[in-house]
């Protein structure tokens, strides 16, 4: 198990330092803190975890609690805007939660069961969502037919060729 988790926690420390830079360019291009501050959080976390320490298992779970307030402003509370911003933390902070009580220095793991039940309900309930409606879709309406001519002329044509 020691092995599988410290390719995980090697695979998430690489993917923060991706985050940090991507959010170093976005805040470039006038974006939000977020990116960075999540990226540089992760890292810290997964250099806990890698070296053992139950720190870094809380301070996935921070990233979490942080992250919910972010992802509900910034999705304007839809529900398939919310999908992609809090999957991946409730399922690194479900992992790390998971993990941490088979860390040597862990006396109590009732301390990170209980959270991780609570953040695999949420996960559970967050993919089960997934399967719902949620409000539909609707598309413009159709454009009206029309003939174009032959030729290679530039003109506005709804087919790929020309062919209707």
């Amino acid at each position: 198990m020691q092995v599988i988790a410290r390719i995980i926690l090697s695979v998430v420390f690489v993917l923060s330092v991706g985050l940090v830079l991507g959010g170093a360019w976005l805040k470039i291009l006038g974006g939000t803190w977020y990116y960075i501050s999540i990226g540089l959080l992760y890292c810290l976390a997964s250099v806990l975890l890698f070296k053992q320490k139950a720190l870094g298992a809380w301070l996935f779970l921070f990233a979490l609690i942080v992250t919910i307030p972010w992802a509900v402003w910034e999705s304007d509370q839809q529900y398939w805007g919310l999908f992609p911003r809090l999957m991946v933390p409730l399922g690194l902070a479900l992992l790390a939660l998971l993990y941490a009580p088979h860390l040597p220095s862990v006396e109590h793991a009732l301390w990170f069961y209980a959270p991780a039940v609570l953040v695999g309900i949420a996960f559970v309930l967050m993919l089960g969502l997934a399967f719902v409606p949620h409000g539909v879709i609707h598309t413009k309406a159709p454009r009206q037919y029309v003939t174009v001519s032959r030729g290679n002329k530039p003109s506005d044509w709804s087919a790929y060729a020309k062919t209707t």
